[in-house]
């Protein structure tokens, strides 16, 4: 399991500009017209600073999510930005399964107003993670 999980997120690097990552972060990057990658770290035992990846897609007037961050405050984070960067607020997000990379911050997402979706596996498994499930599936 603990190799699946570094295979899936990834143990934090320094960025090129010298600055090394902390649980603080969430970094933005463009992979094509209209789709950005956000990048989230967290410290888990024994491996230490981890990240994890989820995008957020422009589109007419809207933007939307592909996966929280690891927590509340990461995820406010993107949303501000997506609300004030891109100028496209986020109206919806899509969770592609039950960690806490992909569903820790669903509450600031709940919170905004915004609408979550999961599959009904996934929104099952939320709780048994100590996760808030999806509202939609």
């Amino acid at each position: 399991m603990s190799l699946i999980f570094l295979l899936l997120a990834g143990k934090a690097q320094t960025a090129e500009n010298g600055v090394k990552p902390s649980e603080d972060t969430v970094q933005f990057s463009k992979l094509a017209t209209n789709v950005w990658m956000h990048t989230s770290y967290k410290n888990v035992e024994p491996w230490g600073l981890i990240f994890t990846n989820g995008l957020v897609i422009e589109r007419d007037n809207f933007s939307i999510l592909v996966d929280t961050a690891w927590n509340i405050q990461q995820t406010t984070q993107i949303i501000e930005w997506a609300k004030t960067k891109l100028n496209k607020p986020i109206k919806a997000s899509i969770h592609t399964h039950a960690h806490s990379d992909k569903m820790g911050g669903i509450v600031a997402l709940h919170r905004a107003k915004i609408g979550t979706y999961a599959s009904s596996m996934s929104n099952e498994l939320a709780p048994t993670h100590d996760l808030i499930p999806a509202k939609n599936d």
